[in-house]
């Protein structure tokens, strides 16, 4: 059965196991994992087809929502991060509380304001060591 994605939540902490909050403002949530295929292909092979064995795995999210400059407990811990170029714990949670968790970086963050219109920002995390399950 389909699931709702009003229900999701992305949280988030200063550390990987501290205490984790909602994300204020959010209003589009994606994460992304791929492995990287390394190419195994020798001279002996006949077939003329590639060979390939899987190698190590990655993460992105991509978040986006309206700007909330009161969230100190969300989106400032992410902005922060972005300057300090400091790591944060991140909660991926797609039916609002079973999902898996890391720490990421915060490879780009962006706000804008279109003069007719609202404050929103944009930020793209990239996963640093595992995911771990939760809850």
């Amino acid at each position: 059965m389909a699931q709702a994605a009003h229900t999701l939540a992305v949280n988030v902490s200063a550390t990987l196991g501290g205490s984790y909050a909602a994300i204020d403002g959010l209003n589009d949530a994606s994460l992304q994992r791929a492995i990287d295929l390394l190419e195994t292909t020798d001279y002996a092979d006949t077939t003329g087809q590639k060979t390939r064995i899987p190698g190590l795995g990655d993460a992105t999210i991509s978040l986006s929502g309206d700007r909330e400059q009161s969230d100190t407990n969300g989106q400032n811990i992410v902005r922060a991060a972005a300057f300090s170029k400091g790591s944060i714990g991140v909660q991926f949670l797609p039916d609002g509380t079973n999902g898996q968790k890391a720490l990421f970086y915060v490879q780009d963050y962006r706000e804008s304001g279109p003069v007719a219109d609202k404050v929103s920002f944009s930020f793209t995390l990239q996963k640093t060591g595992a995911f771990t399950a939760v809850p």
